[in-house]
């Protein structure tokens, strides 16, 4: 694998410069020093506008910059370092900031500043001494907290509630001798003893909930039972996700009423094979699952129709990430952009990929996080490192990646199809009267035909009802019981969405005649 230490490159670089480091440069930080790494000159490249932007902070988020005079702003240090100074109308807080350069090179060239490393972090308030509070947080030295309040862990209602605060506000407020319940104070005091009040009303209705024989919630019982590892859900088939491997261009068939989708299948604990479908299921009202597939998206890379092998026998990632410093090989959690190696992928907007991570040891499972590729302004780019000449192609995604990726472990696959357990099946029934000669042979079940709910004497409305039975299908197992699939409403539970489950079944009606119903 080749080294990229890009710090290391840019100090032998003759043509491009980086950001070192920032100093603090005046006791009431105000002035500030930026460092740079070798002796490039960067005078006259700085960004007409904005050449200075500072951000970052926890309280004060953006530190405004003071207009930069490259004529008496730049200087150099005792090696011939380029030195930036710039100054701020007021300090930031005591979080830590970013501070970038902005520069403009000319057309056709390379960058004076290298686009990486082209900011620093820093604080303003390197030299303040501090102390930590007694909760954690950070004190000014020489800053007093006030003394604990006692507090009434028996307090309860609405009349205990006040007299713990009339006691509180004899200690902490001495000169406040009011009592009136006319008085302002009192008026306010009594307000947040009602609200205490209502919460320790609901604090009492939560600690029922600890208990079944007090439970009066389902989620309550739901949450005791997960308590056990018992998850009590409606039972409902298996969906996936595929990556598919294709040889040429091709465009994904889903599953329709009309017509089977692509087939496939997985082994069950017993060996057997579970049939799925791609697509949504026969009720899919947006046949999700399909679109386009393109060999430029596979997993591995495939000459001539066979998988393409490296000298040490292990296939070729077709989708490898780049990064541009092996400093910077992880990309941390919330990141919403990364780079491929290479050009020519064709990746279209809101396309789907899957980012997939080994873990630290053979035992461990990867980290796999689907993205989607963003479109607009935010398209994938073509480019080029020119530190190392390499060509890449820039992604911005969504949503942000919830956990850390080894971009050296990594590799990204497109080709998603969604697929669901199940295979297709059909049965006939029919509704009496069934004139002779309407129906196919053999002749098909017969419903049962009883009173609805809704019949009135003289106007009966029947109710029709059939029970699946073995049913014959295109597939061996299509013999099996009924797909039931997770339905789209539900009230959320412990992060979770209850499912609720519906049959997937679509009815249609064979040679109608006035008297047959579907």
């Amino acid at each position: 694998m080749t080294t990229r230490d890009r710090r290391l490159a840019l100090l032998a670089s003759t043509t491009t410069n980086g950001v070192d480091f920032v100093e603090v440069a005046s006791a009431d930080q105000t002035r500030l020093r930026v460092h740079f790494l070798n002796t490039v000159s960067l005078r006259g490249s700085l960004a007409p506008a904005n050449p200075v932007t500072i951000t970052g902070g926890e309280v004060i988020q953006t530190v405004p910059v003071n207009p930069v005079d490259e004529a008496v702003a730049w200087s150099a240090d005792s090696d011939g370092r380029p030195l930036l100074s710039v100054s701020v109308p007021a300090p930031g807080d005591f979080s830590l900031y970013t501070l970038t350069v902005n520069t403009v090179s000319p057309v056709g060239s390379a960058p004076v500043l290298d686009p990486i490393l082209d900011a620093a972090t820093f604080t303003f308030k390197v030299n303040c001494p501090t102390t930590v509070g007694a909760d954690g947080g950070t004190v000014v030295a020489g800053q007093t907290e006030p003394p604990e309040p006692a507090i009434d862990y028996l307090a309860k209602d609405f009349a205990s509630f006040r007299r713990a605060l009339s006691d509180f506000s004899a200690l902490r407020y001495p000169q406040w001798v009011e009592r009136s319940e006319a008085d302002l104070g009192v008026m306010m005091m009594e307000a947040l003893c009602a609200v205490a009040d209502d919460l320790s009303y609901y604090q009492d209705r939560v600690a029922a909930e600890a208990s079944l024989d007090t439970a009066t919630q389902a989620v309550s019982v739901l949450r005791h039972a997960r308590l056990v590892d018992y998850e009590p859900t409606p039972a409902t088939v298996a969906s996936v996700l595929l990556q598919l491997e294709v040889a040429e261009r091709v465009q994904l068939v889903l599953a329709q009423p009309s017509q089977s989708g692509l087939l496939c299948s997985a082994a069950g604990p017993d060996g057997q094979a579970v049939p799925f479908e791609v697509g949504g299921g026969l009720a899919d009202p947006d046949n999700s699952g399909g679109g386009q597939l393109d060999p430029r998206w596979n997993r591995y890379r495939y000459v001539g129709g066979a998988r393409q092998l490296d000298a040490t026998g292990n296939p070729v990632f077709n989708l490898l990430p780049y990064w541009w410093d092996d400093g910077d090989r992880v990309l941390p959690a919330t990141s919403t952009r990364l780079w491929l190696t290479g050009t020519g992928f064709g990746l279209l907007p809101g396309q789907q990929l899957v980012l997939d991570t080994d873990g630290p040891t053979s035992a461990d499972p990867p980290v796999r996080e689907l993205i989607t590729v963003s479109g607009g302004a935010d398209a994938p780019q073509e480019t080029e490192d020119h530190l190392f000449g390499t060509a890449v192609t820039e992604v911005t995604f969504t949503p942000a990646l919830a956990f850390d990726h080894d971009q050296a472990v990594s590799r990204l696959a497109g080709n998603l199809a969604s697929a669901v357990q199940g295979a297709r099946a059909q049965e006939t029934f029919a509704i009496p009267p069934v004139p002779a000669g309407t129906l196919a042979n053999p002749a098909p079940a017969p419903v049962v035909v009883r009173i609805g709910h809704d019949w009135q004497p003289g106007s009966a409305v029947p109710d029709y009802r059939y029970t699946l039975g073995g049913a014959s299908g295109p597939a061996p197992a299509a013999a099996g019981q009924l797909s039931w699939l997770p339905g789209s409403s539900g009230t959320p539970i412990l992060g979770d969405a209850v499912v609720s489950a519906r049959p997937d079944l679509v009815l249609t009606t064979e040679n109608p005649v006035a008297s047959m119903q579907p």
